[in-house]
């Protein structure tokens, strides 16, 4: 069989259980090493059967049981950045990347130095930061030991110099008098009760969720904010699209400053907290 005629059969049987066309380029790249350009350049060569064999057994394991693809292959992409995943973090969204947008235009306009990606997880937020912009001192911390693996892994594979360090939230930092000008973080924000699709309960419970309205997670990050935060700095938040009145109100209770900035889709999605000097 053809990579022609694999690739067609593939879509046609993803197709039918609603799975995106995206899916069947992630799976050639990943295991046949076949970007769009080389499967064009390759398309009428013949397909090595044992390769076959694993793309049928992946294909029947994603109808099956609905596991998210990234963590079938391992593989996600954020920012430009082909990204090792497994089942301990959570798998890049695209909204985060406009949480990074929204980060290094800042740093770029206020000429910051330190940068912290709080609640690394992968480690996408720290690298794709420090891809863009190679002299910042980055640190991206997690509570997770099995997240920093991931991270590190990701680190290493780009040759991105990332300092890791576990600690919960903001404690570490705090003890460390350890200070910065922006930090960054995609926090836990979804309501306890809230209803997911099958295929996001698959990733990590604690990345996921934040107490009954969601908000567990906001609430320890603002008690500390001022402590680790140079003169001048600001934080950026990625928040829940219908969390805006909620997190407005809660940045009044613990007495700071923020507006809330929409994504491409126009949900409220970037809160931009600043005067924490």
């Amino acid at each position: 069989m053809t990579y022609k005629k694999l690739f067609k059969e593939t879509q046609e049987t993803l197709n039918k259980y609603n799975f995106s066309n995206n899916y069947t380029d992630i799976l050639f790249e990943d295991i046949f090493n076949l970007n769009k350009k080389d499967y064009f350049l390759n398309q009428e060569k013949e397909v090595n059967k044992k390769q076959q064999q694993k793309l049928q057994r992946i294909i029947k394991k994603i109808i099956k049981t609905e596991i998210p693809l990234s963590y079938l292959t391992h593989q996600a992409y954020f920012y430009k950045l082909k990204l090792y995943v497994n089942k301990n973090v959570l798998i890049p969204r695209f909204e985060t990347e406009e949480v990074v947008d929204m980060a290094l235009k800042i740093i770029k306009e206020k000429q910051y130095n330190t940068v912290l990606d709080l609640g690394t997880g992968s480690g996408c937020i720290a690298l794709a930061i420090k891809k863009e912009i190679v002299k910042l001192d980055v640190f991206a911390s997690d509570i997770s030991e099995k997240c920093l693996y991931v991270a590190r892994k990701n680190a290493y594979n780009h040759d991105l110099k990332i300092n890791f360090c576990q600690s919960d939230l903001l404690k570490k930092f705090i003890k460390q008098k350890k200070k910065f000008d922006i930090i960054i973080s995609n926090p836990p924000y979804i309501s306890d009760n809230y209803s997911l699709d099958k295929s996001v309960l698959f990733e990590p419970f604690l990345a996921l969720f934040a107490g009954t309205d969601g908000l567990d997670i906001y609430k320890r990050i603002f008690a500390d904010l001022k402590l680790v935060m140079n003169k001048n700095g600001t934080a950026i938040f990625e928040i829940g699209f219908d969390q805006a009145n909620s997190i407005l109100q809660l940045l009044k209770d613990y007495n700071l400053k923020g507006i809330i900035e929409k994504d491409i889709n126009n949900n409220d999605r970037i809160l931009i907290v600043t005067d924490l000097s």
